[in-house]
């Protein structure tokens, strides 16, 4: 109706296109056509709001969602010297038999150094040996090259000692710390306040990323909560494959009491200054601490903390024969 392309309408057209426009059939038509955009525009908004909603709920419940590793791998990596392999993810089981651990899941950057830098292992075994005059002289010496490299945790991103301290001291009155001092408490009870603080901060708290990847409901022994189950596979154990056990619930009740007299403990003298997360009671949040500290707290240096919680590398599967931690100092 509106003639020649780039011409002048025509006002028999002009007309005819009005008479059109108010006919019964015309305006039926047109409203259905937008009744149905608009609907379409409406559940795809719902559609999206909904699987965000989704996304948000799965995130929360599994902390080894690939989204947990990436926003932890993120956190890692922002710290100044921070480095998580881009190929590492999380295995769900762990080949090892465990249900979680940290292990490739891909291969593209492994690749890309490959096309980058190729060469043979002969190569590179000449290049770092005592051949190469660069090394000579220092072929004793641990040598850590760029590629052999998985993951660098920065003391900036491990809960230890000297931050727990900074928060703690910050958030209760001088008053009850001098009833109650916070340096008389040995590294393992400070972290699981500074853990417990800091999960009740949810949104709020640099260690989100961290806490996110912990599980729900620690597998350790003081868990209350699993404590019935315990002492039913400890019971599985001697009936199914005659496993002598004399003693076991016993020591597993013990423990459980001295770690309820430890969190009771803490609760009295410091929970009413520690943020709780909702719906959780300060009594609570303290046994979940205890029991991620007591499952994957590690050692390190006096200086920077004896025990430390260090995020992702806790997660790693550790061979029963294989050697210890080396703490580095970064000019390796």
């Amino acid at each position: 109706l509106t003639g020649s392309m780039g011409g002048a309408v025509s006002a028999w057209r002009v007309a005819l296109g009005g008479r059109i426009r108010t006919t019964y059939a015309y305006r039926y038509t047109r409203n259905v056509h937008l009744w149905r955009s608009m609907m379409y525009d409406t559940a795809m908004q719902r559609n999206g709001h909904h699987q965000q909603q989704q996304e948000d709920l799965n995130l929360q419940q599994d902390p080894s969602h690939p989204r947990i590793f990436a926003i932890l791998r993120e956190a890692i990596v922002r710290e100044e010297g921070g480095f998580v392999h881009p190929d590492l993810g999380f295995l769900v089981p762990a080949p090892c038999g465990a249900a979680r651990g940290v292990g490739m899941v891909g291969r593209a950057y492994h690749a890309c150094q490959t096309r980058c830098f190729p060469g043979t292992a002969a190569e590179k075994e000449t290049l770092n040996g005592v051949e190469n005059p660069e090394h000579a002289g220092i072929s004793d010496e641990p040598i850590y090259r760029q590629e052999e490299v998985l993951i660098k945790v920065p003391l900036g991103y491990q809960m230890a000692r000297p931050g727990a301290m900074a928060i703690l001291t910050a958030l209760i009155p001088p008053e009850v710390l001098t009833k109650v001092p916070l340096d008389d408490l040995d590294d393992a009870a400070l972290l699981v306040l500074y853990l417990a603080h800091e999960r009740g901060l949810s949104r709020a708290s640099k260690w989100l990323p961290f806490i996110s990847s912990l599980p729900k409901e620690p597998s350790c022994g003081y868990n209350p909560k699993l404590r019935s189950l315990y002492l039913d596979s400890i019971a599985a154990l001697s009936d199914e494959l005659e496993l002598e056990v004399q003693g076991w619930p016993t020591e597993l009740n013990k423990a459980g009491r001295y770690a309820d007299k430890i969190t009771a403990a803490l609760a009295r003298d410091y929970g009413s200054y520690l943020k709780t997360p909702e719906g959780m009671t300060v009594t609570e949040n303290l046994q979940w601490a205890l029991c991620q500290v007591a499952s994957r707290a590690t050692a390190g240096s006096e200086k920077h903390g004896s025990l430390r919680l260090v995020p992702l590398l806790d997660q790693i599967n550790h061979d029963v024969t294989g050697a210890g931690f080396v703490e580095l100092t970064g000019a390796e």
